[in-house]
């Protein structure tokens, strides 16, 4: 709607018009076209600011999208397939076919199985609430599962870490990655 004419046609037809109106003939039709005008450049605003329509954001990622410093690993997986899901990319194929159990809690369990190895992860070791960092070499070998809730160390002391996290800017680093990978249909 935004690419054909006519939409923008009637905005630029609506202001001058209540332009001219407003001088000297009615002025509630003239605010009645700058208010029509303004809903249309708000609508076309709107529009293109949105994300693109493989996107379905929850309200717990938008919150830790825009107001805190980490995003919970499970919301950051979910965001991470969801790019490469809309991209086409080898990472969303190999998540569906590679993960452990083919569930939608697996799938995120093998996404974030690839954060481990690209980024530091952040958790709470039970019963301790304090958000710690998670060493990295032992990230890469746990595992998650829960749907990327809780990780499983391979150690002696089976230690495990809830209420994982990410940093934004380590999920727009994956993300990156995820949208910028060999495409699926690609011949290698």
């Amino acid at each position: 709607m935004l690419n054909h004419p006519a939409f923008w046609a009637v905005i630029f037809f609506l202001l001058p018009l209540a332009q001219s109106l407003g001088d000297w003939h009615s002025r509630i039709a003239a605010w009645a076209c700058l208010s029509a005008a303004m809903l249309l450049c708000s609508y076309a605003l709107v529009n293109w600011l949105r994300l693109p329509r493989g996107y379905k954001w929850t309200w717990a990622a938008l919150r830790n999208l825009a107001w805190g410093s980490k995003v919970s690993l499970s919301d950051a997986a979910r965001l991470a397939y969801e790019e490469a899901r809309v991209n086409n990319t080898i990472w969303a194929r190999a998540a569906e076919r590679l993960a452990v159990n083919r569930t939608p809690g697996g799938i995120l369990d093998y996404i974030a199985g690839y954060f481990a190895c690209e980024v530091q992860l952040y958790g709470r070791r039970p019963p301790s609430q304090r958000l710690e960092a998670v060493d990295r070499f032992q990230a890469k070998h746990g595992t998650f599962r829960g749907g990327a809730r809780n990780l499983y160390l391979r150690d002696q002391s089976k230690t495990e870490f809830s209420d994982l996290q990410v940093s934004r800017k380590d999920l727009k680093t994956v993300r990156e990655l995820m949208r910028n990978a060999l495409k699926a249909d690609e011949p290698i």
